[in-house]
C-alpha cells in the first residue's frame, strides 16, 4: 500500500510487516512471484515551484528482506499532474512496462544482469601428453557467451584460443605449454566478466633404464705325487681346478618432446576486475505506444534500457557495456 512517499507492507492478516520509504509518491506496485521481487513506481508531484523536478522512478525490492534489489531507474517527465502511473511486470521480471499519463507514453524497461562467475578453473600440474581440462561457468541475463584466452607472457597480454567457446576447454599438454596462463571471459548486454587467471605447469615424462654386471673367474690347477721306495713303489695322482665366467648388460633411456600452444590471435594488453552485479539493472529500450515518443536514454550504468512508446516514430536508447574483471 502506498501512503505518500511510503510503501506499507502487510501480511494476509493485515499485520504491518515493514515500511519502505522513498522520495516521491508511491503510485503503483506489481509483483513477480518467480523472483520474489516487488516493483514500485514513484511519481514526482509535478510542482516545480515547491521543489518538484517532474521526474519519477522505478524501484525494485526483495519481498523477503524489503531491501533494494535493483538500483532505482529514473523516469524523466513521469509526474502525477495528469494522473497516476501504472505498471505491469512480465513473468521472470526481465521486462517491465510503466505508463506516464503526463506524457501519454508507455516505457518498456528490460533488465540486464552482467555475468557472475559461479565456477572457475584452478591451477594444474600435469605431465607431457596428459589431457588438460579447464571448466568455467557464469550466469547472467541474458545468458552470457563464453570464450577462453591464453597468455604466454605472465598475463601481460592475452589471446583468444581459436574454437574454445564452451564451458569446458580440453587439450593435450605439451612441454611448450609450461607456464602458460588461462582464463575464461563471459559477456552479455550487461557487461563482461573474467575469471582469475590460472597457471599450467607441465613436467617432462622421463623414464630410466637399469644395468647389471657380471664377473669372470679364472682356472687353477695343480698336481702332486709321492714316491716310496722299498721293494715296490707307489705314485701319487694330480688334481686340477676349474673356473667360471660372468657376463654384463647395458641400460637405455628416453627423452621428452616439446610443443607449442595451438593457434594464436591478435595480442593486446587487458586489465579488468572479476566480478558482477548482484541484482542486475534496468534500462529503457523503446518502441512507441500511446503518445509522441521522445528519445530513450541509458538510465543507469548497470544496464536498464528504456523504450518510449509513441505514435508515428520510434526511438531507442543504447545498451551500456561495462567491463569488469
Amino acid at each position: 500500500m502506498g501512503v505518500g512517499s511510503s510503501v506499507l507492507v502487510f501480511d494476509r492478516d493485515a499485520t504491518l510487516l515493514a515500511t519502505v520509504e522513498g522520495t516521491d509518491e508511491a503510485a503503483a506496485a506489481a509483483f513477480d512471484p518467480s523472483t520474489g521481487r516487488a516493483f514500485v513506481v514513484r511519481q514526482d508531484n509535478g510542482d516545480t515551484g515547491s521543489g518538484g523536478d517532474n521526474d519519477g522512478s522505478l524501484a525494485v525490492y526483495d519481498t523477503t528482506t524489503y531491501e533494494v534489489a535493483v538500483e532505482a531507474v529514473l523516469l524523466p517527465g513521469n509526474h502525477s499532474q495528469l494522473g497516476s502511473a501504472a505498471l505491469t511486470v512480465a513473468p521472470g521480471g526481465r521486462t517491465v512496462y510503466v505508463t506516464s499519463p503526463a506524457e501519454g507514453k508507455v516505457v518498456e524497461l528490460d533488465r540486464f544482469v552482467s555475468p557472475k562467475v559461479v565456477q572457475a578453473p584452478t591451477d594444474q600440474t600435469v605431465t607431457v601428453g596428459d589431457t588438460v581440462t579447464l571448466i568455467a561457468r557464469a550466469e547472467g541475463t541474458p545468458e552470457p557467451s563464453e570464450r577462453w584466452q591464453v597468455s604466454t607472457d605472465g598475463a601481460r597480454t592475452w589471446q583468444d584460443v581459436p574454437g574454445a567457446t564452451g564451458t569446458t576447454y580440453a587439450f593435450t599438454a605439451e612441454a611448450g605449454h609450461d607456464g602458460h596462463r588461462f582464463r575464461a571471459e563471459f559477456s552479455n548486454t550487461g557487461g563482461t566478466t573474467r575469471t582469475t587467471p590460472v597457471t599450467l605447469t607441465v613436467t617432462a615424462d622421463a623414464s630410466t633404464g637399469g644395468a647389471s654386471g657380471g664377473s669372470t673367474g679364472g682356472d687353477t690347477g695343480g698336481d702332486g705325487g709321492t714316491t716310496g721306495g722299498t721293494d715296490g713303489g707307489s705314485t701319487g695322482g694330480s688334481t686340477t681346478g676349474g673356473g667360471t665366467a660372468g657376463g654384463s648388460t647395458t641400460g637405455g633411456g628416453t627423452t621428452g618432446g616439446t610443443g607449442t600452444t595451438g593457434g594464436s590471435a591478435s595480442t593486446g594488453s587487458a586489465t579488468s576486475v572479476s566480478g558482477s552485479t548482484t541484482g542486475g539493472s534496468l534500462a529503457a529500450t523503446g518502441v512507441g505506444a500511446l503518445g509522441t515518443a521522445t528519445a530513450a536514454a541509458a538510465l543507469t550504468a548497470a544496464g536498464w534500457l528504456a523504450y518510449r512508446r509513441g505514435q508515428g516514430r520510434t526511438t531507442g536508447g543504447p545498451a551500456g557495456h561495462g567491463d569488469t574483471e
